[in-house]
């Protein structure tokens, strides 16, 4: 499905703006944001907001991981809108603060 592609490049090239949110992407696929939301989750089997934050997280985990990157930066650089809500969307999936997710990296 075409639209579920772009969706997905969108999200992969773009996943650093903390202005990319559901509305930002409908816009810019010209699509209606239910829409976009019916045709990602039957496709993907997960909401299109979802995936755009796991996508973020897993790039954030990584650096996180791999990187000497200060823990306060590498939210902003993965489009997360706030320090702290970078560090309660690592501790609600993984049950670890950032610094102790790297910590046992």
């Amino acid at each position: 499905v075409p639209l579920v592609g772009w969706f997905r490049q969108l999200v992969m090239s773009e996943f650093h703006d903390p202005a990319l949110n559901l509305d930002a992407i409908s816009a810019r696929l010209g699509v209606h944001r239910s829409t976009l939301d019916r045709v990602v989750k039957k496709h993907l089997g997960i909401a299109p907001g979802e995936y755009l934050q796991d996508f973020r997280l897993k790039v954030a985990l990584d650096k996180l991981k791999t990187s000497i990157i200060p823990v306060n930066e590498i939210g902003g650089e993965c489009g997360f809108s706030s320090p702290s809500y970078f560090s309660k969307v690592v501790k609600a999936k993984t049950g670890l603060t950032p610094k102790k997710f790297r910590e046992q990296g």
